[in-house]
C-alpha cells in the first residue's frame, strides 16, 4: 500500500507595485477554500512606521489591511500569505479584490488594478498575484 502524501504549505507574496505615499490600505486575496487553506499571514518587508492586520476566518478569503503613516512608495512586498494545500493536483486562481488605499496626506482614495495569480496543483507551480497603484 503506498504512502499517503502529507499535505504541504507554500507562501504567496502579495506585492505592491509603483505604490506613491499609500497611507492606509485594504485588500483580500481570494481563492478556492476546497483547495487550500490559509494558515497565517507573514509580515513582509516594512518600515518602522507600518502595521499590517489580517483575518484567515472566512474560507476562501484572506483580508489584509496595512497601515502606514510615512506612505508607502515604490514596489513592496509588505505581507505573505502562507498556504496548506488541501487538494493536490487541483489548480485554483489566486485574486486580489476588494482594494481599497488612501493617499498618506489627502485621504483621497488611489486608483489601482491587479494581476492575477495561480496555484498550478502544487506547491512547486504558483504564479504571484500584484496590485499595481497607476496614479
Amino acid at each position: 500500500m503506498p504512502l499517503k502524501e502529507e499535505p504541504s504549505d507554500f507562501e504567496v507574496p502579495i506585492y505592491l507595485r509603483n505604490a506613491h505615499d499609500i497611507g492606509c490600505l485594504q485588500l483580500e486575496l481570494t481563492y478556492d477554500p476546497e483547495v487550500l487553506k490559509a494558515l497565517e499571514v507573514i509580515e513582509g518587508d516594512s518600515s518602522s512606521t507600518m502595521m499590517v492586520e489580517f483575518n484567515t476566518d472566512s474560507p476562501g478569503r484572506v483580508v489584509i489591511g496595512i497601515v502606514d503613516e510615512e506612505g508607502i512608495n515604490g514596489d513592496v512586498l509588505p505581507a505573505t500569505v502562507k498556504f496548506e494545500v488541501l487538494q493536490r493536483g487541483t489548480p485554483c486562481t489566486l485574486s486580489i479584490a476588494n482594494v481599497v488605499a488612501y493617499h498618506v496626506a489627502t485621504l483621497n482614495t488611489v486608483p489601482s488594478s491587479s494581476t492575477p495569480g495561480e496555484f498550478g496543483g502544487d506547491a512547486d507551480s504558483v504564479t504571484f498575484p500584484a496590485l499595481i497603484f497607476t496614479a
